[in-house]
């Protein structure tokens, strides 16, 4: 078994700001998806920003939201 199998993922702390409705609609769906638990809106937020990055390499919209 090599070392990759058997260490956890390294994490880094991400603080930033967003509209106050942003946050309550994703944090809803938060709930819906995953149910109200521990780590729930850490694995959405990592979901979000894995699908955001294969859009943008893929070469999509450069728009703005």
């Amino acid at each position: 078994m090599n070392r990759r199998e058997t260490s956890p993922v390294r994490k880094i702390p991400i603080q930033c700001r967003i509209p106050v409705d942003l946050d309550k609609r994703f944090r809803l769906k938060i709930a819906e998806k995953y149910g109200v638990r521990r780590g729930a809106l850490e694995k959405a937020l990592t979901e979000a920003i894995i699908l955001w990055l294969k859009f943008h390499e893929k070469g999509g919209e450069n728009e703005r939201i």
